[in-house]
């Protein structure tokens, strides 16, 4: 389905925001999930990157508009706190409508940028714990991301005891849903040997399989 939507250039910001929703809103989808992420936070990301000063503003007048227009959208809510995130950097304002999306309509990518802000203390007071068990939340529901970060707080130990072979459970559930950097965390560990027994081999395989993902280091 994906790869049969038209490629999105980012002109007219304000106007390819309100297609961009509604284009995942007919589709029935809370987010539109790509092997990179959410296409709907890339496309944002490039249309910040363009969008000039007043587009910007008039961002946030458009996700207002479709908020009131379609109330239960958790996309809606979500891409608000991120826009907030990404280009004003207001974060308790960011943090307001990730924990409204989550709360609200139980949006896994809110979720997941929530435990972010928790684990990193950003618009709210840091609570590593509280962000591993988001999550462990996410992964358990089969966020590739959230199943990513879990693994990495279990690696390092960050809120959580360390558990490093857990932690290769969590990569590799991630990896599986294409997710690139937890692909090339597992060629690390292999080559390391973190986790798991150094193996030459297996270490390769999953450089080769990061670098078919998109990871630029592998």
């Amino acid at each position: 389905l994906l790869s049969e939507l038209p490629k999105i250039h980012p002109d007219n910001p304000v106007r390819l925001l309100h297609l961009l929703l509604l284009r995942s809103i007919s589709l029935a989808a809370p987010m539109l999930v790509s092997a990179n992420g959410s296409l709907e936070v890339e496309e944002l990301k490039k249309i910040s990157l363009v969008a000039t000063k007043e587009q910007k503003a008039a961002v946030i007048t458009k996700l207002e508009h479709i908020r009131e227009a379609i109330p239960n959208s958790g996309t809606a809510m979500f891409l608000s706190g991120y826009w907030h995130q990404l280009v004003t950097e207001k974060m308790p304002e960011a943090v307001k409508w990730y924990q409204q999306a989550v709360s609200e309509q139980k949006n896994g990518s809110a979720q997941y940028a929530l435990a972010w802000c928790k684990l990193n203390g950003k618009g709210l007071r840091q609570d590593r714990e509280k962000a591993v068990e988001l999550y462990q939340k996410g992964a358990n529901d089969g966020h590739a991301a959230a199943e990513y970060s879990y693994a990495e707080c279990l690696f390092a130990g960050l809120g959580v005891t360390e558990n490093k072979e857990e932690a290769i459970k969590w990569f590799k559930w991630s990896a599986t849903l294409g997710d690139p950097d937890a692909s090339f965390k597992l060629g690390m560990c292999y080559k390391k040997g973190q986790g798991v027994s150094k193996d030459k081999e297996e270490a390769n395989k999953w450089f080769k399989k990061a670098a078919s993902q998109g990871n630029a280091e592998a």
